[in-house]
C-alpha cells in the first residue's frame, strides 16, 4: 500500500463574507477573492484539551481528551497593497462582521511513497 505526500505548493486561500443565514444554498453562493502572496499558512486544526482526573486510591494522574477549539490560521504574507483579497483582510480588522474563508490544496500528489508494515 502506498501514502500519498505532498507539499503545501499550489494550495491557495480565499476569503469571503458571510451570508445572513448559513443554510447550504446561502453558504454556496458565497463569493470568494484569493488571498495573494500568501507564503505559509502554518498548522491549523482541532486543539483539544486534556482533561485530568487523580483518584486518590492509585496516586497516578488520568488524563483523557477534553473538549476541542477548531484552532486559528496564522498566515504569513507579502504585503500586496492592489491585491482585493488583502483589502478585504484589512477591513476585516476594523470590523465586527464574520467572514468565511476556504483552503483549496492541491488535488494532484507529486510524491507517492511506498509503506512498510
Amino acid at each position: 500500500m502506498s501514502e500519498e505526500v505532498f507539499t503545501s505548493a499550489g494550495t491557495k486561500i480565499y476569503v469571503g463574507t458571510l451570508p445572513e443565514t448559513y443554510d447550504q444554498s446561502s453558504m454556496e453562493a458565497v463569493e470568494y477573492t484569493e488571498i495573494g502572496e500568501v507564503t505559509d499558512l502554518g498548522e491549523f486544526g482541532k486543539v483539544y484539551s486534556v482533561v485530568t482526573h487523580n483518584p486518590l486510591g492509585d496516586r497516578k494522574t488520568v488524563k483523557r481528551k477534553g473538549s476541542y477549539n477548531e484552532g486559528s490560521v496564522n498566515m504569513q504574507m507579502a504585503r500586496v497593497p492592489s491585491d482585493d483579497g488583502h483589502d478585504i483582510l484589512l477591513d476585516a480588522l476594523d470590523s465586527d462582521d464574520s467572514y468565511a474563508f476556504k483552503i483549496v490544496l492541491r488535488t494532484r500528489p507529486r510524491f507517492i511513497f511506498p509503506r512498510r508494515l
